[in-house]
């Protein structure tokens, strides 16, 4: 895992995160087991997280909330990480390749069944 060490470099101690990892992982407990309000009070705070790591950390960030909640987060507060991270390679509110495709698939399905339901020929069952 990226940017998890063991605590206080013991080597049999607890795996912690970096603080940057700690974040994102707030962020996708958001809704689940941590209120929204007080992931935004810790969010101000965030003024010594490091916009590399962070940068690093989201790019293979595959939570879509965890995302939007940071862009989000990232428009509300002034915080010094959010105008150092380059936009470009990261991710953002746009839906993953995967639920476009099923969109996609979806539209192609309601549109079959509607011509299917306008054509008379192909709503009566010959047999």
């Amino acid at each position: 895992m990226k940017h998890v060490r063991p605590f206080e470099g013991r080597p049999n101690g607890p795996n912690v995160s970096a603080p940057e990892r700690a974040f994102l992982e707030l962020l996708s407990e958001v809704g689940v087991q941590q209120p929204l309000a007080e992931t935004r009070d810790l969010a101000e705070s965030t003024s010594s997280l490091r916009a590399s790591v962070l940068s690093e950390l989201l790019r293979d960030c595959t939570n879509v909330n965890t995302v939007r909640l940071r862009l989000q987060l990232e428009r509300e507060l002034s915080v010094p990480w959010a105008k150092k991270l380059d936009p470009v390679g990261l991710p953002n509110q746009r839906r993953p390749a995967c639920l476009e495709k099923v969109n996609d698939i979806y539209l192609k399905t309601v549109r079959l069944l509607v011509l299917v339901r306008r054509t008379p020929s192909l709503t009566t069952c010959p047999w």
